[in-house]
């Protein structure tokens, strides 16, 4: 018989724990780096891009830094910080280029892009006056005022303001009106009272309801004394005096006037027209 070939069981030799354990902290480490630049490659992007958008501003290179802008909003569309980008573009277009519409569009491209963040409330205001004061179109300065008003925007006095004058420019006299009036209720502390006061008793003249117009006046006149406004409101309510035949009143008003300020050839005719206007009706009677 041939003899049988026998098999020696050998034991295997463990792997030191310690560097299985390195080598796995290394495959972790390794893969948090790999993740952390991948992850950090926009946000370095966006710094150097911010840091050469300062740079453009302050060579007042104002073009390439509003394009720069909209190309890192473009690249970075889900990043919060998109709609500053966007704001900063449009704030440059205005301000420093003059461009009104493509500061509407980059504003207007935020508000649609990001309407829940707090830069879109900022782009509506900057959209309104850029309407009322620069383009003249006071049916959407309206529209985007109004919008304001509803969200809660602040300077909510201001904005009501801005409204009456709106309207007054549409020729849109009670609306105006109704602006300026609520102005006054809701913001009576306001620094804009005086010259709310002045343009309600214009307009309430212009619209043929003197009563009220000198009503205004008056309040103007009596609680707001040291106001610029003042001055010519009293002006006005002497005009309006006048209109109504209430000469004795309107000479008061005018005389008092002269002697709180210095004379004027204008205000000297003024007083010597009605003071004329008084003798006529003294012996017209």
């Amino acid at each position: 018989m041939g003899t049988q070939s026998t098999t020696i069981p050998t034991k295997r030799r463990k792997q030191p724990r310690g560097i299985i354990f390195a080598a796995l902290l290394f495959i972790i480490a390794a893969a948090l780096a790999g993740a952390w630049g991948y992850f950090n490659q926009p946000h370095q992007r966006i710094l150097r891009g911010k840091a050469q958008v300062e740079r453009l501003l302050m060579e007042q290179r104002f073009t390439e830094a509003a394009q720069l802008l909209r190309s890192m909003q473009q690249e970075n569309p889900l990043f919060s910080q998109g709609a500053d980008f966007l704001l900063q573009a449009g704030d440059v277009s205005r301000i420093h280029l003059d461009q009104p519409q493509w500061a509407l569009l980059d504003y207007l491209l935020l508000i649609q892009k990001y309407p829940d963040d707090p830069a879109a409330l900022k782009a509506q205001r900057r959209i309104a006056d850029l309407y009322f004061d620069r383009l003249q179109d006071y049916p959407r300065a309206i529209t985007f005022y109004h919008e304001l008003l509803e969200a809660g925007a602040p300077d909510q006095g201001l904005l009501h303001y801005r409204l009456g004058e709106a309207y007054f420019r549409q020729d849109n006299f009670e609306q105006a009106c109704i602006e300026w009036g609520q102005a006054l209720e809701f913001y009576p502390d306001s620094p804009l009272v005086p010259e709310i006061l002045y343009r309600l008793a214009r307009t309430r003249a212009l619209q043929g309801h003197a009563d009220e117009a000198i009503q205004f006046y008056q309040t103007l006149t009596e609680d707001h004394a040291g106001d610029p406004f003042a001055k010519e409101g009293r002006i006005g309510l002497a005009a309006t005096l006048e209109e109504q035949g209430r000469l004795r009143e309107a000479l008061d008003v005018l005389e008092n006037l002269q002697e709180d300020s210095l004379d004027s050839p204008a205000l000297m005719r003024r007083i010597e027209q009605v003071r004329g206007r008084m003798e006529r009706k003294k012996e017209a009677i």
